[in-house]
């Protein structure tokens, strides 16, 4: 989202819960009772609350986090290899401000959760450890054999999928190893991992690389039919030299194109990522780009206001519509799961459960529930559809999920990327990182839909792979049928 003194004493409480751990280890019995539970704000003025400073276990992403008082450090946990996260050692405690915690204490140990939005599941699962193991605290060997071995093995460890998506990991990385160890440089050792992944179909699994102290996309999965066709289209031409860049500007001319025919239009907003207003028929209609990240730099918090906001204001102005189209076909982004929540809050008066999530290496974390709640100041409860592509990807993903579970909500369009698992990042050894799918995600009847995307209720291609013209008509056409098909239902 993404040189050490000792560590300093702990508040007694959690040294007598430590105490009592060990006692309950020697004797072999015990119980999780909670001995004690404090909560707070992780930072107050500049400073990691005392609760929290110490060591912990992020639980379902292998690695362990320092707190200080006023720095935290991220150790990687690996397979056998244990190393520090490049920069860990300066890092500040402000990445966390913002965020509440909360510890509880049984006899078993300590354990904290840490919440970067209030009223959601908890960001991150701790639990306390006595200290960095030593081994931890050396910077790894950034040899090519190194990295591609830490690759090998976070990939085998935490990615969630390799069955699902016909990985056979180890035949991959046993074939490759000879030749990362052969890299003369980085860019050969990229080309190798690159090759790696590149069976993934995954927009989550990337590879990135660090050059000169910037960050840049050095593999990006994800191949989808519009994918496909989009890179095409990026690829015969020359003006754009950045895929990610040529796909947003693409977007906003469909966007563009869409909003010139919306009646009482709110024209582009939150940063340019939502259009809202009414089709023909009365038919109201919100197209949503991102959830979340809409300004810069990023703050939750923000992000979350101005949703709420914006979603008050939208259905305020087409509260007598007598339909809705909300329309994620468009969202590549992505965004915060809590943003989707938010949103889809909106359409509900009672609480319902959206979906479940399990880390794919729990370590003991535990699977967490999220639910549609009723939010905001304005409820729609006409009927809507909700229109969805191969490019409804990650956050996107979840909205669909959670308006699914609305008895007044039908799915329309295509199915989903498939892709809705957090993405984990992972530093290697050297000038590399990995991100990754970590997170199985199920709908509220256990079913997961990670790989083969979330299919719609009602068929209606949007991005028709078998025509060529899709990219530039098929939004529009889709739209228009729908329009058509709401009339005369």
């Amino acid at each position: 989202m993404h040189v050490r003194v000792p560590a300093p004493t702990q508040p007694r409480w959690l040294l007598a819960a430590a105490l009592s751990s060990l006692l309950l280890a020697a004797c072999g019995g015990g119980d999780s009772k909670i001995l004690s539970e404090r909560s707070g704000q992780v930072v107050v003025d500049g400073r990691t609350s005392g609760d929290l400073e110490g060591v912990w276990r992020i639980l379902g992403e292998g690695t362990l986090m320092e707190f200080k008082s006023n720095s935290v450090a991220r150790y990687q946990e690996a397979g056998a290899l244990c190393y520090p996260q490049a920069g860990a050692a300066g890092g500040t405690v402000e990445q966390f401000k913002g965020y509440s915690y909360r510890t509880t204490a049984n006899l078993h140990g300590i354990r904290a959760e840490l919440f970067e939005l209030p009223g959601f599941p908890a960001t991150y699962s701790l639990e306390r450890l006595g200290s960095v193991p030593s081994a931890c605290r050396n910077a790894p060997a950034t040899d090519p054999t190194t990295t591609f071995k830490a690759l090998s093995d976070v990939i085998a460890l935490d990615y969630a999928f390799l069955k699902e998506r016909n990985i056979d990991w180890p035949q991959i990385t046993s074939r490759l190893a000879p030749r990362a160890a052969a890299a003369a440089n980085d860019d050969a050792l990229q080309a190798v991992m690159s090759e790696a992944l590149k069976d993934f179909n995954d927009v989550h699994t990337a590879l990135i690389r660090s050059r000169d102290g910037a960050l840049s996309y050095a593999f990006l999965g994800g191949n989808k039919p519009t994918t496909k066709r989009l890179r095409q289209a990026f690829e015969a031409q020359t003006e754009v030299k950045d895929f990610l860049v040529f796909q947003e500007l693409w977007k906003a001319r469909v966007r563009e194109d869409l909003a010139s025919r919306l009646q009482g239009g709110s024209g582009p907003v939150l940063g340019g990522t939502m259009v809202w207003g009414r089709l023909p028929g009365n038919v109201g209609y919100i197209e949503i780009g991102s959830m979340g990240e809409f300004f810069s730099p990023f703050d939750a918090h923000k992000d979350m206001a101005a949703a709420r906001a914006e979603m008050d204001r939208a259905l305020g102005a087409l509260a007598d519509t007598r339909a809705l189209i909300v329309d994620v076909s468009l969202n590549t982004l992505g965004g915060l799961d809590q943003v989707s929540a938010e949103m889809a809050g909106s359409f509900t008066r009672q609480r319902v459960l959206g979906f479940t999530k399990q880390a794919h290496r729990p370590q003991g974390r535990s699977e967490q529930s999220w639910y549609v709640e009723p939010r905001g100041s304005q409820t729609y409860a006409r009927p809507v559809h909700v229109l969805t592509s191969d490019l409804t990807v990650s956050a996107a993903e979840t909205f669909t999920l959670m308006m699914r579970a609305l008895p007044q909500v039908t799915q329309v369009g295509q199915p989903t990327a498939g892709s809705l698992s957090n993405s984990l990042v992972k530093p290697l050894p050297g000038n590399f990182f990995v991100s990754l799918s970590n997170e199985i995600y199920r709908d509220g009847a256990g079913v997961a839909f990670e790989v083969t995307g979330i299919p719609p209720r009602i068929g209606l291609a949007v991005f028709d792979p078998a025509d060529p013209a899709a990219l530039q008509t098929g939004h529009r056409r889709a739209v228009e049928r729908l329009v058509a098909m709401l009339g005369s239902s």
